[in-house]
């Protein structure tokens, strides 16, 4: 069985530097609603090959563009984001990459502030595998970078080969994964 993972395209949207804590939540949500930016490169899905997407409209938008498809499964619960709120309350401006880079340190520990912590996320990874596993056909999965690298580290634990793991997942960053039948 080959899964292809794809982070979804870039969202066509501006950032500001500077964020309160209510105005982060709020961008996001806007994130949540944006168009990507056109794609004008292309990638096959496998052959005969199910594609499944998120609920948000960046997934199906990068499905269509860049894999040519229109036909797929929109799987919301077990491939979201794993979501990201303020690691604290503040009404004074700080750094949206202070809030994005402590947001996710705080994933991986006990007393976050984060919705899903790291042992639901690896749960819902292992679900993911389970379900994929279950229907036993290659596949393509578009979705999002932070449980793409998840993701990618459960796959390793269910024994599958990857052609890369890359730290940094941009846009667009397909990984490939197969595992040899027993």
């Amino acid at each position: 069985m080959r899964v292809k993972i794809i982070r979804h395209g870039k969202v066509n949207m501006d950032w500001k530097k500077k964020y309160t804590s209510a105005e982060y939540d709020t961008v996001w949500d806007r994130y949540d609603e944006m168009d990507i930016f056109p794609i004008t490169v292309r990638t096959a899905p496998y052959e005969n090959g199910k594609v499944y997407v998120t609920d948000m409209k960046r997934t199906h938008q990068t499905a269509e563009q860049y894999l040519g498809v229109r036909n797929y499964e929109i799987l919301p619960r077990l491939m979201n984001e794993v979501p990201l709120i303020p690691f604290i309350r503040s009404r004074m401006p700080i750094a949206r990459r202070v809030y994005d880079i402590l947001g996710r340190i705080q994933w991986y520990l006990p007393w976050s502030r984060q919705p899903e912590k790291r042992k639901a996320t690896y749960a819902r990874c292992d679900e993911l595998i389970r379900f994929l596993e279950e229907r036993n056909e290659d596949c393509v999965l578009v979705l999002h970078g932070f449980f793409m690298h998840a993701l990618i580290g459960a796959l390793k634990k269910h024994g599958y080969e990857l052609d890369k793991a890359p730290w940094l997942i941009k846009n667009l960053c397909t990984v490939e994964a197969e595992k040899k039948a027993v």
